[in-house]
């Protein structure tokens, strides 16, 4: 026998658990992260998914210094009842507990504070620290009661406590039932057909222990709530539900009740924006299918966890199956998705694995094609509501192998920390190859024309000109600007005579508060860039705009060419604010940041400052880092402006773009020979690891070689 239900029948197990004394003392908290939570609704109480199992299997939700502070913060008011400590001052041993089928090991240790418990006991057992908090509060209101009793440590978490006798006294102690509680959840989730409640069927639940109460018809879609039901076999009533934080009537049962609305009140909406059966332990709720699909759920030991997995095939290539969550997203907000794959020994298989943005304004998404084989793989896709808002999420699975097995366990959906959106802002006639439309007056009339030449990028540019000064051409582009991202617009331009041509390039945030950066130009005989570089400080901001200003008066004119508007991952890629973001990879290496009258004619490409370095080591080298969270098969293309700084010398290096993390760092890289003409320099990378934690774009340089400028650096 492996089970010890709680609140059902009293069923006796040997004690693997030793009694833990509690003992009074203060431990210092740090801050926890600022919940999304607020009052429950009972309208939005499901019986049959009280909590996703996304959430309740979460077992790294909450750190132990995490989850210590958020038990003072909610027992604020609690003192200490005689020798009895409130929960927030509780202090305790853990025994050795070696590894078993449901957790892994514990070691022994002394001087633990709840918060410890809770995040090691949800670590070894794989149920969420938050879930275990909630649990305890629903038992014995431990948390917040302002003077606990030993009996509320004794039977924390209710675990073996029949309602017709008494609790055993085999797991007794407050250590002893949050392992036991944790480990049961395991158990149910295991061996789903041992107990009265599975998921993915119609289940008669009783309202009260009074059978005479009745019973109410419940599909339970997920096994976390099957668990929930096993642990504590009622479901409530009208009369409970309509007094949430009350009683109801002679009738009412508040276990699952209260766990949902403690649940709620304290960590967040439980299901809110997460998959139904995503580990199809019983159940397929929540997936749909487009084309001809055939499935079939397994409760076997092949699952990699829990005992559900789905096994997919098509005899077309390009069926799917998906899943669709209201969710609505910014501009800006990202989300990750995994999932494990297999398929059957000896055979191959292939898919896509895809995130949609959908609804709001349009459609986007990310994609990870994958090929599965007989071992149980973890396949990553990272979204990032790059252009659109939208008000939904679709996770996809497309088969493109026919007639082959696609085995899936695990499906996870988590929101990440805002990214910054990395995509082009698409203009209109950026290169003026269809004439100049989107582009309109922006200071003023002046004259324009379109002309076929020798242009920068293909066969056409803009010829302008003015007789007042300051009056401009710009194109004005609507588009969902997120707040701290940076933009980076350039511009090619040139003078129609030997006489140069002063201007100035300027890309606005409109919407709210305005903002701007400038770049004022020369332009001579020739094809140069110009670029400006903006990070919005303005959450209203709904458009960007491109403008160019001319200082010179006609017949003087100025030719523009190849335009274009990138979101760039580097806020201060052009050294406007100084050398912040960038750094030095040896301590001989020199760099330093001057400004345009500093260092002649040409000056800098983007804004009014630019960067200079050289070095007596080999392979010296200078940098700057973006903390981003990647995917592997991403790919990211840095940029980066160069010239040399001493006339008639060649500067040689090399520029690499890196991916940084835990798992291996790798790099892609461009050889640099340049003079003292600005000249672009590329280079794109295919991210390896789907632990990398940032990007790293470098310039190595030959020891004692000549100063090298740069300026206007992309990453994107």
């Amino acid at each position: 026998m492996f089970l010890m239900p709680n609140r059902s029948t009293r069923t006796r197990l040997l004690a693997v658990l030793a009694v833990l004394a509690a003992v009074a003392g203060v431990m210092t908290a740090t801050t926890l992260p600022s919940s999304s939570a607020k009052a429950a609704d009972a309208s939005k109480f499901d019986p049959g998914m009280i909590i996703s199992d996304q959430v309740f299997y979460d077992s790294s939700s909450l750190t132990a210094s995490q989850a210590q502070s958020f038990i003072v913060s909610k027992g604020a008011s609690c003192t200490n009842n005689g020798s009895i400590p409130c929960l927030k001052n509780l202090v305790v041993s853990s025994p050795s507990i070696a590894a078993n089928q449901y957790c892994s090991a514990i070691s022994a240790r002394s001087g633990l504070n709840a918060g410890t418990v809770f995040a090691t006991v949800g670590k070894a057992c794989g149920i969420s620290p938050a879930v275990l908090i909630t649990l305890v509060e629903k038992e014995q209101s431990l948390v917040s009661k302002s003077k606990p009793t030993s009996y509320m440590y004794q039977e924390a978490a209710g675990f073996a406590c029949p309602d017709t006798a008494p609790c055993s006294e085999d797991y007794a102690g407050f250590f002893s039932q949050i392992y036991a509680a944790a480990r049961q959840f395991q158990i149910y989730r295991q061996y789903p057909s041992s107990f009265n409640y599975q998921a993915g069927r119609t289940n008669n639940i009783q309202y009260n222990p009074d059978k005479g109460c009745g019973t109410k018809a419940v599909y339970i879609e997920n096994q976390a709530t099957a668990g929930l039901y096993d642990y504590t076999p009622y479901v409530p009533n009208a009369a409970a539900l309509a007094n949430l934080y009350g009683t109801g009537d002679t009738c009412s049962a508040y276990g699952n009740r209260n766990f949902w609305r403690i649940y709620s009140d304290w960590f967040g909406d439980p299901q809110n924006g997460t998959l139904k059966c995503p580990t199809f332990d019983g159940c397929v709720t929540g997936w749909t299918f487009t084309g001809t699909v055939n499935r079939k759920v397994y409760q076997d030991s092949g699952a990699k966890s829990g005992s559900g997995y789905i096994d997919l095939s098509t005899p077309t290539v390009g069926s799917s199956m998906q899943q669709s969550l209201t969710v609505p997203t910014a501009v800006g907000d990202a989300y990750q998705a995994t999932v494990w794959v297999r398929t059957k020994a000896g055979t191959k298989t292939t898919g896509k694995f895809v995130i949609w943005g959908t609804g709001g304004s349009g459609n986007e998404a990310a994609i990870k094609t994958f090929t599965a084989t007989s071992t149980w793989t973890q396949v990553t896709v990272n979204f990032t509501a790059a252009m659109k808002s939208h008000t939904a999420l679709k996770v996809q699975f497309y088969l493109q192998s026919a007639n082959t097995h696609l085995y899936l366990d695990e499906i996870g959906l988590q929101a990440q920390t805002r990214q910054p959106a990395r995509t082009a802002v698409p203009l209109q006639s950026p290169s003026f190859e269809s004439g100049a439309t989107g582009w309109g007056f922006g200071n003023g009339q002046l004259n324009r024309s379109v002309v076929t030449g020798a242009a920068q990028s293909g066969t056409h540019y803009l010829a302008t000109n003015t007789s007042v000064v300051g009056r401009s051409v710009a194109q004005d582009v609507p588009w969902p600007v997120a707040r701290a991202s940076a933009y980076t617009a350039t511009i090619w331009v040139k003078t129609q005579r030997d006489k140069p041509f002063s201007g100035k390039l300027a890309l606005w945030s409109l919407g709210g508060t305005s903002a701007v950066a400038t770049t004022t130009f020369t332009a001579g005989s020739t094809w140069q860039p110009v670029s400006t570089t903006l990070t919005v400080t303005n959450q209203a901001a709904t458009h960007l705009k491109v403008e160019v200003y001319e200082n010179t008066l006609a017949p003087q004119t100025l030719l523009i060419d190849n335009v274009s508007l990138q979101a760039n991952l580097l806020p201060n890629g052009s050294l406007e604010s100084g050398s912040t973001g960038w750094g030095i990879h040896e301590s001989r290496t020199n760099m330093t940041v001057y400004a345009s009258s500093q260092v002649g004619s040409p000056g800098p490409v983007d804004g009014a400052h630019l960067g200079a370095t050289n070095t007596p080591n080999a392979n010296g080298s200078i940098e700057a880092n973006v903390t981003r969270k990647l995917a592997a098969g991403d790919s990211y293309t840095a940029t980066i402006w160069l010239r040399s700084g001493s006339a008639g010398s060649t500067f040689k290096g090399t520029l690499a773009l890196w991916e940084l993390g835990p798992d291996g760092n790798s790099a892609a890289s461009a050889a640099v020979s340049v003079g003292t003409k600005w000249t672009k320099y590329t280079v794109s990378l295919t991210v390896q690891h789907s632990t990398a934690t940032s990007l790293r774009l470098q310039l190595y340089q030959t020891a004692n070689g000549p100063t090298v400028f740069f300026d206007g650096a992309v990453i994107h």
